[in-house]
This record gives structure tokens, sequence and C-alpha cells, in this order.
């Protein structure tokens, strides 16, 4: 599984921005995201645009204004099937490993 685990690693709105224009460009994309517990805000917008392929985001403590949170929802349950999920908006993820790439 290639994923990305960021909880609580002092990633921003504009790491989140950054973060959703390379999912764009990836040829091979990641699984699953974790970026909860970090302050990525307004940024939550365009990490939205680079869903595609992801099956797991965890938002959960993430700082996400709600229209955003609904924006994201929306974006990433227009994606194809299999249906991807969004995990902990408002709860803590299942495992608390920080800053991994694999």
């Amino acid at each position: 599984m290639r994923k990305v685990g960021l909880w609580d690693c002092g990633f921003t709105e504009v790491g989140a921005t950054e973060l959703g224009q390379a999912l764009q460009k990836l040829s091979v994309p990641l699984e699953s995201i974790n970026i909860g517990a970090n302050k990525i805000g307004n940024g939550a917008t365009a990490l939205a645009h680079g869903l595609c392929g992801v099956r797991s985001l965890n938002l959960s403590q993430s700082n996400i204004p709600e229209h955003k949170i609904k924006f994201i929802k929306e974006k990433y349950q227009a994606l194809p099937s299999p249906k991807p999920k969004i995990e902990g908006i408002g709860s803590m993820p299942s495992s608390n490993t920080r800053c991994v790439m694999q």
C-alpha cells in the first residue's frame, strides 16, 4: 500500500495545497492519506482535487471549515467506484503514526 501519514506534523494550509497539486501529477495514486491533527484550513479545497485513486482519507482535527469539509466529501464521493471513504472527521485515527511515507 502506498500511503502518507502526516498525523500532527505541523502540516499547514500551504502544505495541503501543495500535496493536492502533487497528487494530481502522480502516475500511481496513493491509497491512504492521514493528515489529521494539522491546520490545513482552506488548503482542503486544493487537496480535494488530487484525491483520484485515494481509498482512505483521514482529516480528523484538521481545522477545516465546515463548508470545506462538505466540498471534500462531495468531491471524494463523486470519484469512481469502489467508493473511497473519509475517516476520522471529529475522531482520532486508529494509528498515531507521524510523518511517514511508504
